[in-house]
Parts: structure tokens; sequence; C-alpha cells
């Protein structure tokens, strides 16, 4: 509203200095001249009024184009804002999404903080740590029945494989604690294979337990 009016105020005084300089004119001329808010004519007679500025301002004709482009400057910077006002409309959405960024960054930090502390509190731990400690039983296993594969046809004995109950009870308890966490199918296979190594679907020589273990490594995330 205000940069209309400030146009309409531009040409209003371009209109009565144009009929006063140039009555030779037609009148459709002087009028397109005025619309288009044409400022040369005005520049040039200011340039040479400037001359014999006493004089000239003595006789109003240096204010009255002082004026002039006073309004002209008022009209663009009029126009130069409303620019600036639809720019900053338009990236709206870019401004208020970049405003949330820190929001979003910050509720991160806190919810990894606070899963953190639950799991301190509630002794309840992290995927990552449930399959580091997976990793470390299945190398006990590994090394265990590596220590015993002396030919194809070695099996381990009572005490040895007394070891090997153990370090399995622990890989089911821990495969008990994340079961929640993982999907479905791969625990049930992973618990078919532990069992195998048992031999509770046959006896089974070292050399095929360790078989087993390689291929539970290379099938499942937990403990590869």
């Amino acid at each position: 509203e205000a940069l209309k009016m400030s146009r309409e105020s531009l040409q209003k005084m371009l209109k009565s200095y144009f009929d006063e300089k140039f009555p030779s004119l037609p009148e459709d001329e002087r009028s397109s001249m005025a619309k288009n808010m044409d400022m040369k004519a005005v520049s040039e007679e200011y340039a040479e009024l400037v001359n014999y500025a006493v004089t000239n301002t003595i006789r109003g004709d240096i204010p009255r184009l002082a004026l002039i482009r006073m309004q002209f400057v008022e009209k663009e910077m009029l126009g130069l804002m409303d620019s600036v006002d639809l720019l900053l409309d338009k990236n709206e959405v870019n401004m208020q999404f970049t405003a949330t960024v820190p929001a979003v960054v910050l509720l991160y930090f806190c919810y990894r903080f606070l899963t953190v502390i639950l799991n301190r509190v509630t002794g309840k731990k992290s995927l990552h740590a449930l399959s580091l400690n997976m990793r470390k039983e299945m190398l006990r296993l590994e090394r265990l029945l590596n220590l015993k594969d002396a030919d194809t046809k070695t099996k381990l004995s009572s005490l040895d494989m007394g070891k090997a109950i153990v370090i399995i009870h622990r890989l089911r308890e821990q495969l008990a604690v994340r079961e929640s966490r993982l999907d479905v199918h791969e625990v049930e296979a992973m618990r078919t294979d532990l069992k195998e190594i048992l031999g509770a679907f046959g006896p089974v020589t070292v050399r095929q337990q360790l078989a087993i273990i390689r291929r539970m490594r290379l099938s499942y995330r937990t403990v590869q």
C-alpha cells in the first residue's frame, strides 16, 4: 500500500513537471512519461541548474527537482523493502526448518544420554555391548575347539565338553537378553546351531563343531 501511494505521488509530480516544461509535447506522451516515471529529463535539468545553484534555488527550480528526486528515492526504497519481504516469505519454510535443526540435534543427544542412564540404572546393556560379549564367548569356544582339533575324527573329552557347555550356556543367556530386539528367525537359527554344536542332533567331531562356528560367524550379524 505504501509503495502504491509513493508511485502515485511520484507520477503526479512528474506529470505536473512535464506539463510545465514540455507543453509542446502531446498530452498522451507526457502522461506516458509520467506513468513510466521517466526521470531522465529531471536528472538532466537538475545537472544544469546546479551550475547556478543560488539563483535557481531562489527561483524554486532546484527545490522542486530535489523533491521529485527524493520522491523517486523513496519509491525505490519501498520497492526494495517489498522485494525483501517477498523473498523472506518465500524462504519462510526453509528458515523454519533451519531454526528447528538445533532443537532436533539437542533432542537426539538428550535421547542418547537418557538411554545410557536408563541402561545403567536398569542394568540393560546396549545391542553393541551384547554383540561384543557374544563375540567374546564365540572366540573362547573356537579357541577351545582349535586346541582339540587333531584330526577329522577327534571329539571333545568329558571335561572339555563341560567347558563348551558352560560357554554355550552363557551364549544362550546373552541371546535371551537381546531376543526381543533381534529377528525371530535369526534367534531360532542360532539356538539350533548351538544345540548342534553340543551334539543334540547326533555326534559331532571337533572339526564339525568348528565348521558350525564359522558358519554362524558368516550368517549372523550378532557374532560377526
